[in-house]
Formats: structure tokens, sequence, C-alpha cells
């Protein structure tokens, strides 16, 4: 039979291109969870923010190429980039639970990208754990 778990994660960010950590939240909730076997899924809400799977010692390389790829300025749109940024990025991932653990690979993080020019801002993860 299938285990449900879902639940929602609050982060107040700060930005542009700041990185939020947010993988020992997660492996906590899977841990509560009790599942042995599934899947985590994670939803950002807002059309600026990003998720990543990333070692966070290449994170300073990726806002390298993200800034040549996508100028901050020169929009008509005040944050234009932030939108262009999440879409190029993403706003959702799913991720293995195998013995009531996330797989990831060695090093690697589950990171938050708040792209907007904000200061104090609430970001909300929703997050659901499926699995036996």
């Amino acid at each position: 039979m299938l285990k449900v778990c879902s639940s929602m994660v609050e982060i107040r960010t700060h930005g542009p291109m700041k990185f939020f950590d947010v993988t020992e939240t997660l492996e906590k909730f899977v841990e509560k969870c009790n599942v042995s076997l599934g899947v985590l899924r994670l939803d950002v809400k807002g059309a600026t923010p990003a998720l990543l799977l990333l070692d966070p010692s290449e994170a300073e390389e990726l806002l390298k190429v993200l800034r040549k790829l996508v100028p901050f300025s020169g929009w008509r749109h005040g944050n234009a980039y932030a939108h262009l940024l999440s879409t190029i990025l993403t706003t959702s991932l799913t991720l293995a639970i195998e013995n009531s653990r996330l797989i990831l690979p060695e090093r690697t993080r589950v990171l938050l990208l708040e792209t907007r020019s904000v200061y104090n801002h609430r970001r909300t993860i929703f997050v659901v754990v499926v699995g036996r």
C-alpha cells in the first residue's frame, strides 16, 4: 500500500541570485514520512524562483553562466530576467527515496535560487512524498 505525506516548507530569502540550501529540511521530512522506497516531489510557488540539484562548490560558476545568458538590465518588465531564469532552470524537482533516504549524487545539495532583487522575501516549497 502506498503512503503519501505532504508539507509546505517556508524560507525567507533575499537576492538576487542567492542560494538557500533546503537539503537537511527535506531529509528530515523523508525520515518522518517513514517511506523506504518512493519519490519526493518539490514545487516552489511563484514564477521567479528556481530549484536546483547542485554541488555548492559549482554555484559561482553557474551564476557566471546564467548572468551571460540572461542580463539583469535592459528589459521592459523590471524582473523579466528572473522569469527567464526560472524558465531556463526549473521550479520543480522529483527525487528518489531508498531506505528512507534521499538519493543524491555525492556533494549534491537541493538549493532554492532566489532570482529576484528582494529582501526578506517568503518562498513556499510544496513537498510530497509517495512510496511504501
